[in-house]
């Protein structure tokens, strides 16, 4: 399947028109979502005929969507030569190399420009996860130095990940590499 069929796809799964924007996009993930995963009447009337496993499979469905439109539109808007990042990655190096200081620098910070791109406010990602709006600012912009252990980093990581609908398993690794890149670093200059 060409790239562009898959983009068609995805359209069509998440019911939207090609000129779909950002906010669109996360806006019909959302809904869809919701209808899917909760009990809600439009599928009671469908009792027994419409399984969990029909409903997961649908579902499984809408996040690939997703993370596809997301990743397609941040690659139409920033070029061919930028990596797509870690919302499909099986592995690579993601965008942006790791900053052995911790703080915030000319470089690519992953999790901020998929949120940007989603068109999602920090607030609102803060609120759904009830974790402090700085705590998710020092994780957007990889200020290790200023993060908890690795534990609980993984799982911040992984819930701030499934609510833009990229894939948990990709994002958390990709942000724990350039974990262990800036520990090491750390380790090098007080060796």
């Amino acid at each position: 399947m060409t790239a562009r069929e898959k983009v068609e796809k995805y359209l069509r799964v998440l019911e939207l028109d090609p000129g779909a924007s950002l906010r669109e996009i996360h806006n019909a993930y959302l809904r869809l979502r919701k209808l899917y995963s909760e009990e809600s009447i439009v599928l009671a009337p469908l009792g027994k005929e419409f399984s969990d496993e029909d409903k997961n499979e649908i579902l499984r469905q809408i996040e690939e969507a997703y993370a596809g439109l997301i990743v397609h539109k941040s690659e139409e808007s920033s070029g061919p030569e930028r990596p797509s990042g870690p919302a499909h990655a099986s592995g690579g190096s993601g965008p942006g190399a790791p900053a052995g200081s911790g703080e915030a620098g000319p470089r690519d910070f992953f999790l901020k420009t998929f949120r940007e791109k989603a068109e999602v406010d920090l607030e609102r990602i803060s609120a759904d996860l009830k974790l402090r709006l700085e705590l998710l600012k020092n994780l957007e912009e990889e200020r290790f130095d200023r993060l908890p252990e690795e534990a609980f980093l993984r799982s911040h990581v992984k819930a701030y990940a499934l609510i833009l609908g990229l894939d948990p398993s990709a994002v958390v690794e990709e942000y724990l590499k350039r974990h262990a890149a800036w520990k090491k670093a750390q380790s090098s200059r007080g060796a």
